[in-house]
């Protein structure tokens, strides 16, 4: 019996066990890269092969895990979500090693996790996006009124390499803009001189709609939307697809805009692409998550589709 080629799987728990099932299923020999707190874990059981990576932590460095593959045999490694999944040195490690990296490339990794240049490439690409700022620091202190002025109220700072929802802070008047800026760079842990932050449009009471999107490197296409509209603390609480009473013209463009965002970071792999929806009509583009994400399960059961199958494609 032929052997498949090995795939290390660079996380734990439930998602690493739903990868491993895909990749069993298409041929791979899954193999889970774990540090010692997870060596037992559910994912090291359901797996069945691991390759340690380190101590606490040690799954968090890229080149500690790129060595663990080198030791399982690995031609190619699954970063899953979270972790190291939207980090550009995970993918440029990876590619120094010879294995593939099952995401973007570290540029397109690099571009989707600056909030600026994100936006640079949607208005270069004619996606829609909310009046904005030049990016500031806490040293532009005598900058902010005049920049909040400028974009206009309501606003939100956003720290510029902020993800995960963090980051982000509301003012509602010129009263809030100082607490808002510090109040975000504090909880992105970035409160260090030099580090950037913009003003945004903030787009009251909005829903916020993503679209499944999936790449090569040059073309895209859109798999499904799903409305994340129920948060807290700007994490999703529920999800639901296909996005709830949206007329056929406002999908369709919503879905153009995403494939166009895609094609512009040059996107390899699957992502999504979101976006806020006002209740004017206004649309505009938000960012680009690109890697699989935890609700990607419920785009695979309205669609009937494999993402982690189209991932490794």
């Amino acid at each position: 019996m032929t052997l498949g080629p090995v795939l290390a799987i660079a996380n734990r728990g439930e998602i690493a066990a739903r990868i491993a099932r895909t990749a069993q299923a298409l041929g791979w020999q899954p193999v889970a890269l774990l540090g010692d707190p997870d060596l037992d874990g559910y994912a090291a059981r359901e797996i069945g092969r691991v390759e340690r990576i380190g101590p606490a932590g040690s799954e968090l460095d890229p080149a500690l895990v790129v060595a663990a593959a080198e030791r399982a045999g690995a031609v190619a490694l699954h970063p899953g979500y979270g972790f190291l999944s939207e980090r550009a040195d995970l993918s440029q490690a990876c590619e120094n090693a010879g294995i593939a990296f099952v995401g973007p490339s570290p540029l397109t990794l690099a571009i989707c996790g600056d909030k600026v240049a994100t936006r640079d490439a949607a208005m270069a690409a004619g996606v829609p996006v909310l009046a904005a700022s030049e990016p500031m620091s806490i040293d532009d202190r005598g900058r902010w009124e005049a920049a909040a002025s400028e974009v206009g109220f309501p606003l939100i700072a956003k720290v510029v390499s902020g993800g995960g929802g963090r980051g982000l802070r509301v003012a509602l008047t010129h009263e809030h803009v100082e607490a808002a800026i510090e109040s975000a760079l504090r909880e992105a842990g970035a409160s260090a001189a030099g580090t950037r932050f913009y003003l945004e449009r903030y787009l009251e009471g909005a829903r916020h709609v993503e679209v499944q999107v999936a790449g090569n490197g040059s073309d895209a296409v859109a798999i499904g939307d799903r409305d994340c509209t129920v948060q807290r603390r700007h994490q999703k609480v529920f999800e639901e697809a296909p996005a709830h009473d949206l007329p056929d013209e406002t999908r369709a463009a919503i879905h153009r805009h995403a494939v166009a965002m895609t094609r512009a970071v040059e996107l390899r792999g699957v992502a999504t692409v979101e976006f806020l929806l006002g209740a004017d009509g206004t649309l505009a583009f938000i960012e680009v998550n690109p890697r699989l994400q935890v609700e990607h399960t419920v785009t695979e059961e309205v669609t009937g589709l494999d993402l982690v199958a189209i991932q490794l494609g």
